[in-house]
Order: C-alpha cells, then sequence, then structure tokens
C-alpha cells in the first residue's frame, strides 16, 4: 500500500507499506508526478482499478515481484487533489468499485488525520520556536558586550538550521564594508583557502535587501571562483535588520545540499529582527563602556582634583588627584552625601579635616541645599608630614543638563603648593632684598654726608678719608652680592680666569678675610691642610670666595669659646683634593641637606648665634661656582666637629 502526498515542488512524497509472509516494512521515497499509477490519479483525479498491471504502460513498482492488480483513489481537500491512495495484490482482477469507495472513505479520513497532525507538528514547531527565541532573549539580555550576543545568535542560528558554519558581519556605511564581529565553523581552513570571499560576497549582496538569500550549491553560482577542495557547498545570508536599522549579516554554511525549509527561513528572519536589537544595544555598551574608559583615564592621569556630586550633594565620581589633595579615600564612599563624609573624618580634637572645618562643612552643605548654582571659591592647607604642608584652591560650580536645570555640583581642586611657596620666595627675596642692600647703601650714604660736612674743618680731611673707606667697602660689600647674583644666573656658563694656586694660598686669604671677625666672636680658626697637597688649577677669586662663604656660615652658627675647622687632604679614591669646612654649630637636619644649596632656601628651625641670618644665595653661589669647574659639593652626615661639615672636590693640575 502506497500513500503518496503532493509537495510544493509538484511531486510525489510517498509512504510505502510492504505485507509479505505475515511481515511489513515501510519504505520512503520522492517520486515524479508522471510516474505510474498513482500519477495517472493524481493527473486525472479519478479512480482507477487495474485488473491487470501487465496492461499498463505506465505502471511501476518498487518492490522486486511484480503485483497483479492495483486499485488507486484520489485524496481530496476542499475539492483539490492532495495525494493518492493506492493499494495492489498479487492476483489478477482483485479489486472492485465497492473496494474504491472505502478506500476513498480511508482516504478522506486518512488526510484529516494527517491534516491534524500537520496542524499539531506546526503548532510543536512553533512553540519549540517561540521557546528557543525567549531562551535567546534571556541569554541576550545578561549578555553586554558584542562578542557574547554574536556567539549566542550563531549558536541559535546553527541550532535552528542545522548549519556547521555561522558568522556574524556587522555594517559599516560610512566605509561601505563588512567587518567580521565572531564567527564559529566546523572546518578551521575556512578562511585559509579562501571560502570567506565567497560568504563576503554574499553577505554584501544581502544589506540591499529585506529576505535572505540561499546559494544550493556554490559551483553552480561561482563557478571557477570557488576553491578546490570546497567546505560549504550551499550558503544563506540573513541581513540583522531592525526596522530601517541595519546592523549587519548573520551567514550560515551547510557541508550538504540541504538548505532549510521556509519554516526554518521564517524562523531565522524572526532570529536577525530580535538579533538586530541586542547587537545594537551591545556596540552602543561597548561606546558607553570606551567613552567612560577614556573619560576615567584623563581623570586619573590629570593633575588637578575632581570630585561630582549629585543634585542631593551624594558623591558619585572622584579622581585618584582629589583623593591625595583631600587625605581620604573617597572612592569608598561613592553614593554617600559628601558632607557625611568629611563630618565623619572630622578631627576629634580641631574639628578639622580634609581642610574644612565645622563651620564650613556646614555652609558647604547650605550652599548644596539653598544655593544650587552659587559659585565658590577658597583655599585651604593640609599637612601631609611632619615639616611638609600643601595648600590646595577649591572651586565649586553647578553641573547643568540641556535644559539649564542644576542636576549636580563640580568641585574642581588644584594643588597650588608650589605657588604658594614662589610667593613665599617672593616675600623672603624682597625681605632680604631690603635687609641686604639697604644696610650698605644707608652706611654708603652715610658716610658720605658725614664725609661732606667734615671735608671743610680743620682736621675734616682724616674724618672724610675714614669715612669714605668705609663705605668703600660696604659699597665693595654691595657689588659681591651682585655679582653672586649674577654668577648664579650664569650658572655652569659662567666665565672662568682659572690659574694654578695651591690650597694653603687659598686658605689663608680666606682665613685673613675673616680674622677680625673671628676673634671679635672669640672663635678659633684652624686649618689642617695635608702636606704636599697637589697644585690645583681653578678660578682663584670664586675659589676664594666660596671658602669665605662656608667660612662665614660656620662663624655665625659656632657658639662663641669654639672653633671652626678648615681641612684639606689628597682623596685616593676620587682622584681629587677634598676640602671639608666644618662647625660647632646645631648642624643641618638630614632632611634639609640637599635643599640649603636652593637659592633662597634656609633652613628655619636655625637661627645664626650672631649678624644675619644672610641672603640664602651663598650656598647657592657655592654650588654654581664649583659646577662651573666641573666639582660638586655636599654636607657630610657626619663632621670632625659636632656641627655641619660641609665637603667639595678641586681636580688636582
Amino acid at each position: 500500500m502506497d500513500l503518496a502526498l503532493l509537495t510544493d515542488a509538484g511531486d510525489f512524497w510517498v509512504i510505502e507499506h510492504v505485507f509479505e509472509s505475515g511481515t511489513s516494512r515501510r519504505l520512503y521515497m520522492q517520486q515524479r508526478i508522471d510516474e505510474g499509477v498513482m500519477g495517472m490519479v493524481a493527473r486525472s483525479g479519478e479512480v482507477v482499478v487495474a485488473r491487470d498491471n501487465r496492461t499498463l504502460s505506465q505502471y511501476v513498482s518498487t518492490v522486486r515481484d511484480r503485483y497483479m492488480s492495483s486499485l488507486a483513489v484520489p485524496i481530496k481537500r476542499n475539492g483539490q487533489i492532495v495525494g493518492v491512495l493506492n493499494v495492489e495484490s498479487k492476483q489478477l482482477d482483485f479489486f472492485n468499485q465497492d473496494q474504491a469507495h472505502f478506500l476513498m472513505s480511508l482516504g478522506n479520513h486518512a488526510i484529516i488525520s494527517i491534516e491534524n497532525a500537520r496542524l499539531l507538528e506546526e503548532l510543536r514547531y512553533q512553540i519549540d520556536t517561540l521557546t528557543n527565541l525567549r531562551e535567546l532573549s534571556l541569554s541576550l539580555s545578561t549578555a553586554v558586550d558584542i562578542d557574547a550576543v554574536a556567539g549566542a545568535v550563531m549558536s541559535a542560528a546553527m541550532h535552528i538550521a542545522q548549519a556547521q558554519y555561522a558568522a556574524v558581519f556587522q555594517w559599516e556605511p560610512s566605509e561601505n564594508t563588512l567587518i567580521p564581529l565572531s564567527k564559529r565553523q566546523v572546518d578551521q581552513s575556512l578562511e585559509m583557502n579562501g571560502q570567506m570571499a565567497l560568504i563576503l560576497d554574499l553577505a554584501r549582496q544581502s544589506i540591499y535587501g529585506a529576505d535572505p538569500l540561499m546559494v544550493e550549491d556554490v559551483r553552480e553560482r561561482y563557478g571557477e571562483r570557488v576553491p578546490q577542495p570546497v567546505n560549504y557547498s550551499g550558503l544563506i545570508a540573513v541581513p540583522v535588520r531592525n526596522r530601517e536599522y541595519l546592523f549587519g549579516v548573520l551567514c550560515l554554511g551547510f557541508s550538504e545540499h540541504a538548505l532549510p525549509d521556509q519554516r526554518d527561513l521564517n524562523t531565522l528572519m524572526l532570529l536577525a529582527v530580535q538579533a538586530a536589537r541586542h547587537l545594537e544595544n551591545a556596540a552602543l555598551n561597548e561606546q558607553i563602556h570606551e567613552g567612560n574608559n577614556r573619560m576615567r583615564a584623563i581623570l586619573d592621569s590629570t593633575r588637578d582634583g575632581v570630585i561630582l556630586l549629585d543634585y542631593n550633594g551624594r558623591l558619585i565620581e572622584v579622581n585618584p588627584a582629589a583623593q591625595r589633595l583631600m587625605g581620604i579615600n573617597l572612592s569608598e564612599y561613592i553614593g554617600e552625601p559628601l558632607v557625611d563624609i568629611l563630618m565623619r573624618h572630622s578631627d576629634s580634637e580641631t574639628g578639622v579635616k580634609a581642610g574644612y572645618s565645622q563651620d564650613e562643612l556646614i555652609a558647604l552643605a547650605r550652599i548644596q541645599r539653598l544655593q544650587p548654582q552659587g559659585i565658590t571659591r577658597r583655599e585651604f592647607s593640609r599637612q601631609v608630614a611632619s615639616n611638609q604642608m600643601i595648600y590646595v584652591e577649591e572651586i565649586g560650580s553647578p553641573v547643568m543638563d540641556e535644559h539649564n536645570h542644576v542636576v549636580g555640583r563640580l568641585m574642581a581642586l588644584r594643588d597650588i603648593t608650589e605657588e604658594k611657596m614662589v610667593e613665599n620666595y617672593r616675600e623672603e627675596i624682597t625681605g632680604m632684598a631690603v635687609h641686604d642692600l639697604r644696610s650698605p647703601l644707608a652706611s654708603i650714604i652715610n658716610a658720605l654726608k658725614l664725609a661732606l660736612e667734615n671735608i671743610d674743618r680743620p682736621n675734616g680731611t682724616m674724618i672724610a678719608t675714614q669715612t669714605i673707606n668705609r663705605a668703600q667697602g660696604r659699597a665693595e660689600e654691595l657689588m659681591n652680592l651682585v655679582n653672586s647674583l649674577l654668577d648664579i644666573r650664569k650658572g655652569k656658563q659662567m666665565t672662568l680666569e682659572r690659574a694654578e694656586t695651591t690650597l694653603e694660598d687659598l686658605v689663608e686669604m680666606a682665613r685673613l678675610t675673616l680674622l677680625a671677625s673671628a676673634e671679635k666672636a672669640g672663635i678659633a680658626i684652624e686649618v689642617r691642610l695635608e702636606p704636599n697637597l697637589p697644585q690645583v688649577r681653578v678660578d682663584v677669586d670664586k675659589i676664594r670666595r666660596v671658602i669665605i662663604n662656608l667660612l662665614d656660615n660656620a662663624l655665625r652658627y659656632s657658639p662663641a669659646g669654639k672653633s671652626v675647622l678648615v681641612a684639606a687632604r689628597y682623596d685616593v679614591h676620587r682622584g681629587k683634593v677634598l676640602v671639608e669646612v666644618a662647625d660647632s654649630g646645631p648642624g643641618i637636619p638630614e632632611g634639609e641637606r640637599e635643599r640649603i644649596f636652593e637659592q633662597y632656601w634656609q633652613v628655619k628651625e636655625n637661627k645664626p648665634l650672631r649678624g644675619t641670618k644672610g641672603s640664602g644665595i651663598g650656598l647657592t653661589f657655592c654650588q654654581r661656582v664649583l659646577e662651573a669647574h666641573g666639582e660638586r659639593i655636599w654636607v657630610e652626615a657626619e663632621g670632625p666637629l659636632p656641627g655641619a661639615c660641609f665637603a667639595f672636590t678641586l681636580s688636582p693640575t
């Protein structure tokens, strides 16, 4: 018995039951509509009762032994032939009209059952499709990057279409190109033998239409362009489109000529619409994430502090510079009100933390609540080490949205410590200039006035000579100060007039210059020079002034009755003459030993026992002169006397 159903392609899909010797077997096959008894019935719509199959020229059989007689009836639905029911017997003239009526009734009942089964199967397929799409939607809702979304889409598409290869391409209209996002394949040699070019060609064609494009056999479609061997003979390209927005193309490859039917194509199109939305969201999410990363990198690298608050004053963003300037790890308190955070970190004794007093915190809360559009500016300082302060300028301003409504507050913090130091330097320089220049100038002016008043009096010449000599000495001091400033400015480029000399002469000239001051202070100047020191080739005047500056500092800070020392020896390890000037004063703190050579820098804790504190340029002058000679100066950790010990080198000739 055969049940043949007409297909959309215009042929038969046949189910055949063969009953022999008490057993049965079932066969499935396709048959052309113009073949056999069933073809006659399908074309004519009439019942065929064949008493002897041997008389039928169109008779065909799938079994080895010929059946002798046949009965074939049409199966109709709504007046249209949808199939044929055929029975055969090995006996001649086995069937009659009564059996034909029964068979037609059986066929009509069969087509109802088949239709119900088809509807049930279609319903089951739709349920499975909706279930799969729902599961895909749930999995895509948790995927935030394009690779994860594309991977889930490809897995679902391969399962629906029973494909062996899948790829997702993103369309870039500005560059008129397709960019591969992700792919899955069984054969990893796909790209190696040029098959990707065929897939891209089909994908590019599909972007201009709404329906999928199919290639059943790539050999027929592309001819010589097909590489050998070819991995996938069938291809499908489905536009990934959401309304008018085209995201890209989903491509599937099949190893055999078994492309999906229309029902599966419809499912793939639904999947593509769903995928377009999720892929677009993932792409936007990655753009936002990339933008956030760039903004985070900018905020993290900027030297100024940035604190962003929402409308209610809650902390929503902070960069490392702000945390450093405030002295609080604010990133641990994202989402909390800034005022509460600062209150929590206030010093229990002083009530101050991160530069805010209690009154300032109350004022900040009031501004955020009552004057959100106000711009504030203040400066505060904060101690970061036992002897170091930082100074910060804070500017608060409102954050507005596109409708000019206040949505938050931005606090910008700028480290102005260097500016404050420059300002302090400027004040110190002004004070030193006033003191160091005014005193010699006043002495010179007073001496000249005194000389003018007495020059015409008896014995006035002697008084005038003495006062003029005194004025000349103070003028020379003033000139030395000016020359030192000029030499400091020149640095290593200062002009040197080198000449050969001995350490004995250099030290003796410096000692004699300060001998009167040392005797007046009751301090002895000791000199310890190693015998047979080699000569040095230096600018004699400048090196003499270096030794004088160091000795003058030593005398200022050494107590009366103590001594200062000038020593020199040949340092075999350095291959140079090492000169040391030591005093009996309080010494120099370790943290200040590098900074004291900076221009105008002074150790604030140490006050001279006699004379003024100085201009702050003497040690800088010494360093610049020695650097111009190719030498260096430093402070020894320990010296031969209790106080400070300065050491410098000179190269022998």
